[in-house]
């Protein structure tokens, strides 16, 4: 019966972001992203590795505990609403509604 249980992970919460290794898939970009433009642009390999970690350290405290997905709810309300995609929500400029 216990080697059935351990065959499936359940997830504690629906809202946990995917992780690869010990980070969510937003935080690898900010780690992966400045480490090879630094490393194979500029063959600095300990400033990319500084670089990265400052950086992603800084993601996380932009991040926050509470909210996970911050990032994209600031993309929503501050960039073109055609990058984000979405068509079935209400355009975020528009403040208040009347009808």
């Amino acid at each position: 019966m216990s080697d059935e249980v351990d065959l499936y992970y359940i997830p504690k919460r629906l809202d946990d972001p995917e992780r690869v290794m010990f980070w969510s898939s937003d935080e690898l970009m900010v780690i992966v992203i400045p480490f090879i433009i630094i490393y194979f642009a500029l063959d600095m390999f300990i400033i990319a590795i500084i670089t990265s970690s400052a950086l992603c350290f800084w993601w996380k405290k932009f991040k926050g505990g509470e909210q996970a997905n911050l990032h994209l709810y600031a993309m929503y309300w501050f960039y073109p609403a055609g990058l984000m995609g979405l068509k079935a929500t209400p355009k975020s400029y528009i403040r208040t509604y009347y009808g």
